[in-house]
């Protein structure tokens, strides 16, 4: 998945088919789609891609702001602090408008629910049935 991220990205002319395929690639992904592009910016190599994968879930996040169910998107925010550490400065600059639009939504309304909570922490053996 990782690498026909990167590809559809690394075009250099804006082409059908590149946005094609990531709109197909996002779709695929439905709500996961976050995560994954968590695990771009944490673990790419390449600063344009960061920044990258960085517009791409203000997108995600920004398109959760005119629904009527906020989410909370606190599982994420640890990975934009390590963004915000990051050499680069656009990459830096991506994930402080990334923090500022999850400022915003906090205050917006109560949140009803938390993204990707039990599949980014698991819920512990202790609460599995036997």
């Amino acid at each position: 998945m990782r690498s026909i991220y990167k590809l559809t990205n690394s075009s250099s002319s804006l082409s059908v088919i590149p946005a094609s395929l990531l709109r197909a690639q996002f779709i695929h992904l439905t709500d996961d789609v976050l995560a994954f592009l968590v695990g771009v910016w944490l673990s790419e190599e390449d600063a344009w891609l960061r920044r990258t994968a960085l517009s791409h879930a203000f997108a995600f996040i920004a398109a959760h702001e005119a629904t009527e169910n906020i989410i909370d998107f606190q599982t994420v925010l640890p990975a934009l602090l390590v963004a915000l550490g990051d050499p680069d400065r656009g990459v830096r600059h991506q994930a402080s408008e990334c923090v500022r639009l999850l400022a915003r939504l906090s205050k917006a309304r109560q949140a009803s629910g938390v993204y990707a909570f039990d599949t980014i922490y698991e819920k512990s053996s202790s609460e599995i049935p036997t």
